[in-house]
């Protein structure tokens, strides 16, 4: 497993098969996180996590970047307000409802 904090990024290789695969390390997670903090921006995302490790476990991506984000008292509790009156589909147009 390597990390390269200058990057962001972190992989795997397996020289025999010479496969590459990237993901997030907790590691990683926590040096985004004090990049979103440092330069105040609105937050994270995640484009999937089906895979992280459990909230209560140290390699969770989720915990590890709300933990550098200041906890949990310190994110945004409003909720999303999204709409879209112009939409095609109605079930957008509706809110999802």
């Amino acid at each position: 497993e390597a990390n390269d904090f200058e990057l962001l990024a972190s992989w795997s290789y397996d020289k025999n098969a010479k496969k590459m695969v990237s993901y997030d390390t907790p590691a990683i997670a926590g040096a985004k996180a004090d990049y979103i903090r440092r330069r105040g921006l609105g937050g994270g995302m995640w484009w999937e996590l089906s895979g992280d490790s459990p909230l209560g476990s140290e390699r969770s991506l989720v915990r590890k970047t709300v933990d550098g984000l200041g906890g949990v008292g310190n994110l945004d509790h409003s909720m999303n307000l999204l709409e879209y009156p112009a939409s095609r589909y109605e079930n957008v147009k509706k809110g999802f409802q």
